[in-house]
């Protein structure tokens, strides 16, 4: 689990900005929505094993940064309610 969070944390600290900035055309809107659906399933992964391994509490900072990043996006939501719960925050949650 460990050598799997370091995986896609060592992904995350590689993704910069949005995915083919500057470059126009339909072809590339289309990858670069690919592109960033996988980022996205990346860091839902990532902050999967966090949770799994106890850490809530480091988690619920990042959490709401993919949340302003990702509002509609109910696995974030899910992760941010067992992040906030498990460091002892249940109203919040």
């Amino acid at each position: 689990m460990i050598t799997r969070l370091n995986f896609l944390r060592e992904a995350d600290g590689l993704w910069r900005g949005q995915a083919l900035a500057g470059i126009r055309g339909d072809w590339v809107a289309r990858m670069r929505g690919s592109l960033e659906r996988n980022a996205a399933r990346q860091f839902a992964s990532a902050s999967k094993c966090e949770l799994e391994l106890g850490r809530h509490a480091g988690l619920v900072g990042e959490l709401r940064g993919l949340l302003a990043q990702y509002p509609l996006d109910e696995t974030f939501v899910g992760h941010q309610m067992i992040a906030l719960y498990g460091s002892g925050r249940p109203t919040d949650a």
